[in-house]
């Protein structure tokens, strides 16, 4: 799968392949009038979405690949 998309810098797909897994718990959304993406996890999106979710547990960054980046160092802390 070589499929690439822009996430405010290219994604490869191919190297995310294996990382899968530990993104399915996670949404993203782009607030454009920002330009910031944000991460969540999948358990929290109700909260997210009205408002109530506390800023600790919400992942900003300018780069959604950043934001890719820290949940799959996360998973790795985790799982050492």
């Amino acid at each position: 799968m070589e499929r690439q998309e822009n996430l405010n810098g290219n994604i490869n797909m191919k190297k995310l392949k294996n990382n899968n897994q530990t993104l399915y718990e996670y949404l993203f959304h782009y607030n454009y009038l920002t330009n910031i993406w944000s991460a969540f996890t999948r358990e929290n999106y109700k909260k997210y979405w009205n408002g109530e979710l506390e800023e600790k547990e919400i992942l900003q960054s300018r780069n959604a690949m950043v934001l890719v980046k820290i949940i799959n160092k996360m998973k790795e802390e985790v799982d050492d």
